[in-house]
């Protein structure tokens, strides 16, 4: 039997009705519920790209391991590589992928203060219509690191 070929607007339909009902079911704002599936595709992507390209850094980084942790408005990343060829390495590493039917685009960079990175901003559309956007900050040394790397 071969899978059933959905449209996108089904898709989205789909998420947005699970989506929903886990919000409802466990007593959580449905805009919280949303953004972070959203994030968790967005840095499934960015991962099964190159694992060893990023590191998930701020507040996400404890909602990914903490479920009810604190909410973050941004994502925190951490590139491997120098920070002008990082924002562009991660639009390649984001570009349509098998796993679902999001498109995500990455905005133009702005400078953080002091030289610390840049960030840019992230849209996720779903059956040709926006789903979510979010803010992302990337830096680009590891020379901040005061300890070994946890891998989940």
């Amino acid at each position: 039997m071969s899978p059933v070929s959905r449209s996108p607007q089904a898709v989205r339909a789909s998420i947005t009705d699970r989506l929903n009902r886990y919000a409802t079911d466990h007593g959580q704002n449905i805009a919280l519920v949303r953004r972070r599936f959203v994030i968790a595709r967005f840095l499934t992507r960015v991962f099964d790209a190159d694992p060893d390209g990023w590191i998930l850094k701020g507040g996400i980084s404890m909602m990914v391991r903490l479920p009810r942790a604190r909410y973050s408005k941004d994502i925190d990343l951490l590139a491997a590589t120098d920070l002008p060829d990082s924002v562009d390495e991660l639009r390649r590493a984001v570009r349509d992928h098998h796993l679902d039917h999001f498109r995500f685009e990455v905005g133009p960079s702005t400078e953080l203060s002091h030289d610390k990175g840049v960030t840019v901003t992230v849209t996720a559309s779903l059956g040709g219509k926006t789903y979510d956007s979010f803010s992302l900050d990337v830096v680009g040394s590891r020379r901040t690191l005061v300890g070994e790397i946890e891998r989940r």
